[in-house]
């Protein structure tokens, strides 16, 4: 097990730094609050129904940083107390256990952040809504904007905590790379299969029935077109995104 090291910064550039990132930690926070109060707002201003499923996906768009948090502190945890034995080697093979068990969870929960992008097409809405247009498009915006960011922020946190696991240096092998940009493709044709095809992470746990549904779904030759165009649209996006984001974070760390 390897780790990385700040490049070449002084304390003070290293302050500032953690200064600027408690500050992107607070603000990230405000999103989430404010994309979730725009949703109870909405339902007591305008008294309508409090569009509930809005508040779970938001929920389910945190999930993964959870689970990077969680699997974190295990995993610290527990190699620091085998280091501390002399146990060295027993440590590298828990960690690769906890890596192989943290990406597969990971994976199956890391589209539900993307998945908020998809209610920009306003489903949530009636015909005659009493709620104004421009709330909503604030309201959608914020939720979606909120949950790509989220997603962004698990992203690199994985390429990071990948960047630990394999290299010696500060370098990024260019397996990290390609590990990275699978995910992205995965998870965006996971996009399509949660919007068109109804299907949920936990679906996966049921192979058979999954393959079974999926193959059903793309017969149709629309629905295949649909899936190619859901997939290469949305990796794009968020393959580009990711690595504007990636990259400042890395030149600013590690640089």
């Amino acid at each position: 097990m390897r780790s990385l090291r700040l490049g070449g910064q002084g304390s003070a550039t290293v302050c500032r730094i953690g200064s600027m990132l408690g500050i992107a930690g607070i603000a990230f926070i405000g999103l989430q609050i404010w994309a979730a109060l725009l949703i109870v707002l909405r339902g007591l201003l305008f008294r309508t129904k409090i569009y509930r499923p809005l508040l779970w996906n938001l929920f389910l768009s945190l999930v993964p940083l959870l689970i990077q948090l969680v699997f974190g502190v295990i995993l610290l945890y527990a190699v620091g107390m085998l280091n501390h034995y002399s146990l060295g080697v027993v440590a590298i093979q828990v960690f690769r256990v906890v890596m192989i068990l943290w990406l597969f969870v990971w994976a199956l929960f890391f589209p539900n952040a993307t998945y908020l992008i998809t209610e920009l097409n306003f489903s949530h809405r009636v015909e005659n809504d009493p709620v104004p247009l421009y709330y909503d498009i604030v309201m959608v915006f914020s939720l979606a904007m909120t949950g790509f960011i989220n997603a962004l922020a698990s992203l690199s946190g994985f390429q990071f905590l990948l960047l630990i696991a394999t290299s010696d240096d500060n370098s990024i092998p260019t397996a990290v790379w390609v590990i990275v940009m699978v995910y992205i493709v995965a998870s965006a044709f996971a996009l399509y299969l949660g919007r068109e095809v109804r299907m949920n992470s936990w679906d996966v746990l049921h192979p058979f029935k999954f393959l079974k549904k999926l193959g059903h779904q793309l017969r149709d030759r629309d629905e295949r077109n649909k899936a190619i165009g859901y997939t290469l649209s949305f990796s794009g996006l968020l393959a580009l995104a990711h690595l504007l984001v990636f990259s400042l974070l890395y030149s600013v760390l590690l640089g």
